[in-house]
């Protein structure tokens, strides 16, 4: 075998040398061609016990690029950054392991591409979208694809049956334990103030969670709310967070779509119409140019069409507002952008904790529109970006069948993500048909799930529990019912639970604490030309103050007022030679303490 693989380093010597003398390298233009997406990996030790070990790596490249492109940044993205050559003959070591020879055998790094030796060079090879490239150094290793790239079918389980009783149990197991923590047992009801609580409320509602009179409250509270600020000047007091809300707070806050979403979801999967909730449209928001451009570009789109799309709702027409069209076509365009954010080729290499969950969630909506017919989608396009990112998906999947980031072996959120994705997608999780491979070696996204959830002890992780562990919950929610083949978890056919129309809630309003204020102090009057000023002591837990000049001692005439922050003030344009009475006060809100005494000072 390594004399074998040694006439082939010889055939790839002679094809350098023509190279140098006339063959040019395909380089791809930016400008021209499509993206790609291929893997990365590298493994072997030598004789003396030094080991290289590089895990399957993300690299996105222009359509038509080499290999050597694709190895030099998963080189440079790893471990071995500093530590490998490459030569025009290929890789010549990683780390220590290089190549030399003893007597008739050679070692040294061997390059395959999908499981097949390449008799081309690295410079030479033009690889294609889903390649495999494995590096893999020939002593006492006669493999030809990387670990990582293995896959056994022969072990994959007879299907969702293996699977039905755990997955429920543990969606119910979740349910529970995010309604007892998150919501005290139905103790706390979440409302516009808390946009990711109604989330989870529809997490819970879509799970088939039972809580009937929590979530008629949770709806009491969202409609009281929303109809107090259905007008642009309308506001509501949040006493959770002690502040008022309005929809100017909403869109100051950066976030407006996502929370106009979040909240219609809810609403929509407590079986109510978003479009109107006490005469508040939010689809009428999620539709609104000025809201969206007011927003964070973080799933922006992505959450407006699941919200609009969870009830085909009907969006407003005209200049300011969006088409789906347009919300789909912006959604399809950045699907490159967000693969490479979790591939080796991140658009910013200051990111160092690098998942595949923006990528993955960036289709999430996108699913019907690869046949739908819609005015301005181009159903081709969507199908295109679809499968780009469902083979990104699959590959990305180790071979233990975890999903883990740059920082660990398995990621809980990641892994509900791509539960969600492919629930949404109708992909049976327990099983591989149709193309779909989210089975690797026998294991399935459900054994990573379950991994989270002790179904025998009813306990869940405690690092899930501390970060959105509803997450996870909409994972095994949208993973069943694309299992059992039943409605999807979007859009809302049925709801679950409707909401009753009976339960009410009293907006609270705010408790002003009344402030004692001391007696304000003037410590200093001077006089100058037209002007005067005066100093003052502060005053403790006053915000403000008010001060006061009049040429009436009794300042019932001829007084002017200002208010300053500050613990002195010139008041100008006086009259020369006049005297003038100056008294302070000191405000805090609806609070004021006793005025000063009053001085007085002729002005110049």
């Amino acid at each position: 075998m390594r004399n074998k693989k040694a006439i082939s380093i010889a055939l790839s010597a002679v094809m350098a040398f023509t190279t140098a003398f006339g063959m040019i390298t395909v380089k791809a233009n930016a400008e021209e061609k499509e993206k790609i997406v291929v893997y990365v990996a590298a493994e072997g030790k030598n004789a003396s016990g030094s080991a290289v070990e590089m895990g399957k790596t993300a690299v996105q490249l222009d359509e038509g690029a080499v290999a050597e492109d694709a190895i030099k940044i998963a080189l440079d993205s790893s471990a071995y950054k500093d530590n490998y050559k490459m030569s025009e003959f290929g890789l010549d070591s990683i780390s220590d392991l290089n190549m030399y020879n003893v007597g008739n055998d050679w070692y040294y790094w061997g390059f395959y591409v999908n499981g097949k030796y390449s008799t081309e060079l690295i410079g030479n090879k033009i690889i294609n979208d889903n390649d495999k490239i494995s590096l893999i150094y020939n002593y006492d290793n006669d493999n030809t694809s990387a670990a990582c790239f293995n896959d056994d079918t022969s072990k994959n389980p007879e299907g969702f049956s293996a699977y039905s009783e755990k997955a429920k149990k543990a969606q119910d197991i979740l349910a529970q334990k995010i309604y007892d923590t998150t919501f005290k047992g139905g103790k706390y009801v979440p409302g516009v103030e808390n946009s990711s609580g109604l989330y989870t409320v529809f997490s819970l509602v879509r799970a088939g969670f039972k809580a009937d009179k929590f979530y008629d409250s949770v709806y009491a509270k969202v409609k009281a709310q929303l109809g107090a600020i259905k007008t642009s000047t309308g506001k509501f007091y949040d006493d959770t967070n002690k502040k008022y809300v309005s929809q100017k707070s909403i869109l100051k806050d950066g976030a407006a779509s996502q929370t106009y979403a979040k909240i219609a979801l809810c609403v929509t999967a407590l079986g109510k119409d978003a479009s109107n909730v006490n005469g508040f449209n939010l689809i009428e928001k999620l539709a609104d140019k000025s809201v969206y451009e007011a927003s964070s570009i973080y799933s922006r789109e992505t959450t407006i069409l699941m919200a609009i799309d969870s009830k085909n709702y009907e969006l407003p027409t005209g200049d300011n507002y969006f088409t789906r069209a347009e919300l789909v076509n912006k959604t399809v365009a950045d699907i490159d952008n967000q693969i490479a954010i979790s591939s080796a080729t991140s658009i910013d290499p200051s990111i160092e904790w690098k998942t595949i969950d923006s990528a993955v969630m960036q289709i999430q909506p996108l699913c019907a529109y690869q046949t739908k017919d819609v005015d301005g989608v181009d159903k081709s396009a969507v199908k295109k970006a679809c499968e780009k990112v469902l083979n990104f998906m699959y590959n990305m999947q180790r071979a233990d069948g975890k999903y883990g980031d740059s920082q660990s072996a398995s990621n809980a959120w990641t892994t509900a993500q791509v539960m969600i994705t492919a629930g949404l997608f109708g992909i049976d999780a327990a099983t591989e048909e149709n193309g779909t491979d989210f089975i690797k070696n026998g294991v399935t996204l459900y054994d990573d799930a379950l991994a989270f959830v002790d179904t025998d002890n009813n306990t869940v992780d405690e690092k899930l529990m501390a970060f959105q562990p509803e997450q996870l919950l909409r994972g095994f929610n949208a993973a069943i019912r694309a299992s059992e083949k039943t409605e999807l978890m979007l859009p809302v056919e049925t709801a679950e639970y409707t909401a009753s129309d009976d339960a009410t809630y009293t907006l609270p309003t705010e408790k002003v604490t009344p402030v004692k204020l001391a007696k304000a102090k003037i410590t200093k009057l001077t006089a100058g030309k037209k002007q005067l000023t005066v100093k003052f002591a502060k005053v403790k837990l006053a915000k403000s103050y008010k001060v006061q000049v009049s040429t009436d001692k009794k300042f019932k005439k001829n007084v002017t007022t200002k208010t300053t922050k500050k613990t002195s003030l010139t008041i100008k344009k006086l009259k020369s030679n006049k005297k003038y009475y100056v008294r302070v006060q000191a405000v805090s809100g609806k609070n004021t303490g006793a005025y000063s005494a009053v001085k007085n000072v002729k002005v110049k």
